[in-house]
């Protein structure tokens, strides 16, 4: 595997500033070193076929070894910081290697796809970001201002609203394996939607790759966002927050495409007719590590949700970048501990802060496409309508991804789930291994109107264009 042989200018300047020769009283990465080290013992079972243990996160699994590859400088302050050794073996991890590089790679529960491609898992560039989020951990007072001044947009004067959906979205343009990137399909399926399904809103549930830096958002979000005439909105995310959240408030939320909606804070309502679209910042205050889990313990915007009045008549549709349960359906995500206390599920801080269940709730941060039904945990939970919440993954914008092997036994789709991505990636010819296990990447729209709500799901590909592969009818 390909390894990162230099750090941007900025990120080499930001470690060489640290104090070596400091005495450190307490070592504020300990709780993400010991999270490192559990997620490198969850892989290590993971390469070797075995059943995984519940701690850690598969997705981090291989960075304690590729973080021991950077040049003996940048080890050596990592070391110094409490980088503990890596307990894969080289000769284990050549072997697993050769393993995925002479095939179409590994995919994991969640879809998740192992390969050396530009955003798939072992692209060596994410290394670079978790070495972004160790400092920025180290170093609290480098996290940006949060924004404390939401706005409520409301719209009236049409019979509906059409918003386009896209999550974890932000990787730019570039050409994947000879076909447009995802992220370039699915800006410009939007974009030239038919008239009768066009957005009035485009919304991103956040993820800019690799660490949100400014000129990632400038580069990769806003230079081809697809933008809608009516107003546009980015949320915050785990990706973001790796650079403290710099590039995403002083740079996208700075801008012209997302001021005057966003006001230069993360969260924000709309509000049409009936309904009360609410999008939250899920990653600014979460403890856990990596920022994974998302988290809803901020003062700011409880307050802002209190001040909305919402009615027991009124419907919410919940915008956030973190999931509200696992990805096969079957479970809550689990709750955080952030070092001090154990800190509720997401999906329980959510119902807290509403003081009910969301009728409607999409997110990303998986990288999926994926559509629940009442009997997936949602199902034990009730709106003020007497129906349980709908729960949508929208994480499937632009990250390479394949059939998710939780989401389906021998084929047939889990009893949790009403659709998820599996259309595989029409291959170029002659066919190339890199494709072979991928599927379509997406978007979703939602249509408020008279009727109530319509939901689509939709597919893009570079041969057979963009096809709606579910609704709700």
């Amino acid at each position: 595997m390909s390894s990162v042989t230099e750090l941007s200018d900025q990120l080499t300047k930001d470690l060489l500033s640290i104090d070596q020769t400091a005495t450190i009283a307490d070592n504020p990465l300990q709780s993400d070193w010991v999270f490192l080290k559990e997620s490198e013992i969850r892989f290590i079972d993971f390469m070797k076929d075995r059943p995984l243990p519940p701690d850690g996160n598969l997705e981090y699994g291989p960075a304690l070894y590729l973080l021991h590859q950077f040049p003996k400088w940048v080890v050596d302050i990592l070391k110094w910081m409490g980088m503990p050794s890596t307990d894969i073996r080289k000769t284990d991890w050549d072997i697993w290697m050769k393993n995925v590089t002479d095939g179409p790679g590994v995919v994991a529960p969640d879809g998740t796809l192992y390969l050396e491609t530009l955003y798939a898992q072992l692209d060596y560039r994410w290394t670079e970001a978790l070495v972004y989020y160790l400092y920025y951990r180290w170093d609290r007072k480098a996290d940006a201002t949060f924004g404390t001044t939401p706005v409520t947009t409301k719209i009236t004067g049409q019979d509906q609203l059409t918003i386009a959906i896209m999550g974890d979205w932000g990787t730019g343009i570039y050409n994947d394996q000879g076909f447009p990137s995802p992220s370039s399909l699915v800006g410009n399926a939007i974009k030239n939607l038919p008239p009768e399904e066009k957005a009035d809103i485009t919304l991103h549930l956040g993820d800019v790759y690799y660490a949100g830096l400014g000129k990632e958002e400038m580069n990769k979000l806003l230079k081809h966002f697809p933008r809608s005439k009516m107003a546009n909105f980015t949320l915050n995310s785990n990706h973001e927050m790796y650079d403290g959240a710099n590039g995403y408030f002083d740079v996208a939320l700075a801008n012209p495409l997302f001021l005057k909606e966003q006001n230069n804070t993360s969260y924000f309502a709309i509000t049409f007719g009936n309904w009360v679209i609410l999008g939250l910042d899920t990653a600014f205050y979460d403890s856990s590590k990596m920022y994974m889990d998302g988290a809803l313990y901020d003062t700011h915007q409880i307050n802002f949700i209190k001040s909305l009045n919402i009615g027991a008549s009124q419907k919410i549709i919940l915008m956030t970048h973190h999931t509200g349960m696992t990805a096969d359906g079957k479970d809550l995500t689990p709750p955080t501990y952030d070092g001090t206390k154990l800190k509720k599920p997401l999906f329980t801080q959510v119902v807290n802060a509403l003081g009910r269940a969301p009728d409607y709730w999409y997110y990303g941060h998986i990288h999926n496409g994926i559509v629940y039904n009442d009997q997936s945990v949602a199902g034990k939970y009730r709106c003020p309508s007497g129906e349980s919440p709908k729960l949508r993954c929208v994480g499937h914008g632009a990250i390479p991804f394949g059939k998710g092997t939780s989401l389906h036994t021998g084929g047939k789709t889990n009893p949790e789930i009403d659709y998820f991505s599996q259309t595989p990636m029409p291959n170029s010819t002659p066919p190339t291994k890199l494709l072979e296990f991928r599927v379509l990447n997406g978007f979703a729209t939602i249509t408020l109107g008279p009727n109530g709500i319509k939901e689509q799901f939709y597919e893009v590909s570079a041969i057979t264009g963009t096809s709606k592969v579910w609704n709700n009818g």
